[in-house]
């Protein structure tokens, strides 16, 4: 039993109404584990009949003391983290957590509570009676609103492209193929899809992974047909007619060219 455990009736256990306890911890037929104290008891009940006869038995009670709890008072997590295990500073493990953005193993998800001090419970059962409980804040940390830019299409003949779209990204470091220092370089990535990564250790400690893909594509292939003569008092001719519609919205230019009419 659990030394907080209160006051245990020992009639309750005996199958013979009227004997005598003796040994440890007992109050007028209970037994109280604060009396007895921490440790292995061993309690007599012994009833002596009225023809002379008497017989006892033993009986055994072990009073544990109560769990402690050693946990961190406050514990810090950043705002962008939805898989913190709690557990990690705590002792002893296996109790049962609750509280706003905790599930009952402890798996802290900061992104569903927001920014801020939250309490949660820890509850520790150690099997044989005795519960604990103690709380502990969770300040949940912001960090910085980030973008490294949208998605991009870029022709392999292409100059360099600038990471660095703005100075928030400056004490950061880009990664993935084609990229070097803060650009990207289309003919040294290649063809395909590329996920340039973007990554930072804000002031607060805070991790900070961002992604975003450059597709980089050969130059099309151009065939503008065959060259045309025609005279001078000719109608107008639409040089988009001959080439296929899958390089349409070229640019043209030349003497006598406006858009895409000759």
């Amino acid at each position: 039993v659990c030394i907080s455990s209160g006051l245990i009736d020992l009639s309750e256990s005996v199958s013979i109404q009227g004997g005598n306890w003796t040994g440890p911890g007992l109050s007028f037929g209970n037994f109280d584990p604060v009396i007895a104290g921490v440790g292995t008891h061993q309690l007599t009940y012994t009833v002596n009949q009225s023809n002379g006869c008497s017989f006892s038995d033993n009986r055994t009670i072990i009073v544990t003391a109560e769990p402690a709890i050693s946990m961190d008072a406050i514990v810090e997590i950043c705002a962008n983290e939805s898989t913190s295990d709690l557990n990690n500073n705590v002792e002893p493990k296996g109790g049962i957590w609750s509280g706003p953005g905790v599930n009952r193993d402890g798996i802290f998800n900061a992104i569903s509570v927001g920014t801020g001090d939250f309490t949660v419970s820890y509850t520790y059962d150690d099997g044989l009676g005795c519960t604990a409980n103690s709380t502990q804040v969770i300040r949940v940390i912001d960090v910085p609103n980030l973008s490294i830019g949208p998605d991009i299409d870029i022709c392999s003949t292409a100059g360099e492209i600038n990471l660095l779209i703005n100075n928030d990204l400056a004490s950061g470091s880009f990664s993935g193929t084609g990229v070097s220092g803060t650009s990207f370089f289309p003919n040294l990535a290649g063809p395909g899809d590329h996920v340039i990564t973007f990554n930072l250790t804000s002031v607060q400690g805070c991790q900070i992974e961002l992604s975003k893909t450059i597709s980089v594509g050969d130059p099309p292939v151009l065939d503008l047909g065959d060259n045309l003569i025609t005279c001078e008092d000719a109608s107008e001719i639409d040089l988009d007619a001959g080439i296929s519609s899958t390089i349409r919205g070229c640019t043209w230019t030349g003497l006598g060219v406006t858009g895409s009419i000759f």
